[in-house]
C-alpha cells in the first residue's frame, strides 16, 4: 500500500466514523429521473402571528417531491429547493448505485457548510427511505424499526394576534378534538399581556389540560423571568425557545434566574439546532426538553439526540405534523409528544387523501408501504393548488 493510498484511506475512514451510521440499509439506490410539485399560495382565514413578529397572510402546500429508480420504484415526500437544486443533480450526475448511507457520507461532506442544507439532506434521505420500504412492501416506520404503529402528541396554535377570548376559543377546540394538551404564542407585547392570556386559558382549559408557551426567541432572561412569575401559578408544561437559541449564556442565565427564585420552568430548545453539539451544549446551560426535528440531516441523528437527552434526565418533543413527524414519533418512547401545528396543519390535512387518525391525543399511522400519507393530487389540482410540475432525468 502506497503512503498516498493509506493517508487516503485513514481520512475515508474516519469521516466514515463522524457522521452517524444508524439506520443504514445494505440496499443499492441509484435514482434515473424524478418529479417536482410546486403550490400556489392560498389566502389564510385568519393571519397568523408568532412572537418573532413574522406576519402570515397565506399558506400552500409544501413542495413535494417523487424520485424514481431504473425499476420505476419511487419514493417521495417533502422537498425544500435545495434538494432540486443540489442533492438530485448529484444524484442523477453520478450513476454509480450507493446505499443510503454512502449517499448521506456523500451529501455531508460536499454540502454541510452550506445554508439550509441539513434539511434537505434530511428530506431526500426520506425519499430513498420510502422507496426502499415501497420495495419491501413495508410501513416505512417499521422498516426504520418502530415497535409500534401510533405516537402522542399535541397540537399548538394560539396567534399573538387573536383576542384573549378568541385564543380561549382557539385552545379550547384543541382540547375537544382529543388531544391533551397544547402551546401557544407569547412575546409580541409586555409580559403582563401574556400572564392575562395564560390565567384565561388556563380557566377556559381547566387545572389538567396541558399548556406550553413559545417565545419563538424574542425575549431576553430578565423579560422571561417578568413573564414566568406572574404566570407560574397557571402550570406551564414548558417555556419553548424563550430566548435566542444560540445564546448559551442567556439560557443559562435564565435557567439560574428560575432556580434561585424556586420558580423553575423547564426551558424547551431545539428546533433551530441543526448539530448534535449544540443539543449537549442546551443540556449542560439547563434547558430540561430537548426538541431534535427531523431535519437534522438524517433521522438518526435526530434519534441520536433524543437518547442523549433522555440519559441526562430530559424530556424530548418534536415537531413537524404529518410528514416526517409521526413517522418519527414512532421511534420515540411512549409519551414523547409530536408537535402538530395548527395554523399549518388545518389546510394541508385536507390534501392527503390518507394520513394518520386521531384517536386520544394519539396518532394511528395507516398499514400501508413507504411513509404514512398519500397525497390527494387530484384534490390540489381542482382547487387550483398546483403551480407547476418539474421533469428531471439523467
Amino acid at each position: 500500500m502506497s503512503i498516498k493510498y493509506r493517508i487516503d484511506n485513514e481520512i475515508e475512514q474516519t469521516i466514515a466514523m463522524k457522521i452517524n451510521e444508524e439506520l443504514a440499509f445494505p440496499d443499492q439506490i441509484s435514482i434515473v429521473r424524478a418529479e417536482l410539485y410546486t403550490f400556489n399560495k392560498k389566502p389564510r382565514a385568519k393571519v397568523w402571528k408568532d412572537g418573532t413578529g413574522k406576519v402570515s397572510r397565506e399558506w400552500s402546500f409544501p413542495a413535494w417531491m417523487r424520485i424514481y429508480d431504473k425499476d420505476g420504484y419511487y419514493g417521495e415526500g417533502t422537498a425544500s429547493p435545495e434538494v432540486w437544486k443540489i442533492f438530485l443533480p448529484m444524484m442523477l450526475k453520478d450513476n454509480t448505485p450507493r446505499t443510503n448511507l454512502e449517499w448521506r457520507r456523500l451529501f455531508y461532506w460536499k454540502e454541510r457548510a452550506a445554508v439550509g442544507t441539513f434539511r434537505a439532506m434530511s428530506q431526500i434521505e426520506m425519499m430513498m427511505f420510502d422507496l426502499l420500504a415501497r420495495k419491501k412492501e413495508i410501513p416505512l416506520h417499521r422498516m426504520l424499526g418502530a415497535k409500534r404503529d401510533y405516537c402522542d402528541v399535541y397540537k399548538g396554535g394560539g396567534s399573538v394576534l387573536r383576542s384573549d377570548e378568541e385564543l380561549a376559543e382557539e385552545l379550547l377546540a384543541i382540547k375537544e378534538e382529543g388531544f391533551k394538551g397544547t402551546k401557544f404564542k407569547i412575546s409580541i407585547c409586555e409580559p403582563e399581556r401574556d400572564i392575562r392570556r395564560m390565567e384565561k386559558v388556563r380557566r377556559a382549559l381547566g387545572p389538567d389540560f396541558k399548556i406550553a408557551v413559545d417565545s419563538n426567541q424574542a425575549w431576553d432572561a430578565q423579560t422571561c423571568m417578568e413573564f414566568i412569575r406572574g404566570a407560574y401559578e397557571y402550570g406551564i408544561e414548558w417555556y419553548e425557545e424563550p430566548v435566542q437559541a444560540y445564546e448559551m449564556e442567556e439560557i443559562a442565565k435564565l435557567a439560574s434566574m428560575m432556580k434561585e427564585e424556586g420558580l423553575e420552568v423547564p426551558i424547551a430548545m431545539g428546533e433551530s439546532a441543526k448539530y448534535y453539539d449544540t443539543f449537549c451544549s442546551y443540556v449542560r446551560s439547563g434547558v430540561k426538553v430537548l426538541q431534535p426535528t427531523p431535519f437534522i440531516y438524517t433521522i438518526a441523528e435526530a434519534l441520536r439526540v433524543a437518547d442523549y437527552g433522555r440519559k441526562h434526565g430530559c424530556r424530548i418533543t418534536s415537531g413537524q405534523g404529518y410528514m416526517p413527524g409521526v413517522l418519527m414519533g414512532t421511534l420515540l418512547e411512549e409519551g414523547e409528544l409530536i408537535e402538530f401545528h395548527k395554523p399549518n396543519q388545518d389546510y394541508v390535512e385536507d390534501y392527503y387523501c390518507v394520513r394518520s387518525e386521531l384517536r386520544d391525543g394519539k396518532m394511528y399511522l395507516p398499514d400501508i408501504p413507504g411513509i404514512p400519507v398519500r397525497v390527494d393530487f387530484e384534490k390540489l389540482k381542482a382547487d387550483g393548488c398546483i403551480a407547476g410540475i418539474q421533469y428531471f432525468e439523467q
